[in-house]
């Protein structure tokens, strides 16, 4: 999901349920939230009718990607 934020800079809730197909909604909202929380993705409403959210990283966000680059790439 980071890594899928890095390529597209920003993604709507359904864009990202489609490349994390594996899990529930649940799950995924939960995860969101999370990395919220933890400051790595940065959730934005948009005031539209109804109200559309995207997602996006943060700084940090950025850098752990970059790590979990160099960990994908060692693989």
């Amino acid at each position: 999901m980071i890594l899928f934020l890095v390529s597209v800079e920003e993604a709507r809730y359904s864009e990202i349920k489609k490349q994390e197909y594996v899990i529930g909604d649940r799950s995924l909202s939960r995860i969101l939230k999370e990395l919220q929380e933890r400051g790595i993705i940065l959730r934005e409403a948009h005031p539209t009718y109804p109200v559309s959210t995207s997602y996006s990283l943060t700084e940090k966000g950025k850098q752990v990607a970059r790590h979990l680059g160099e960990l994908k790439d060692l693989f």
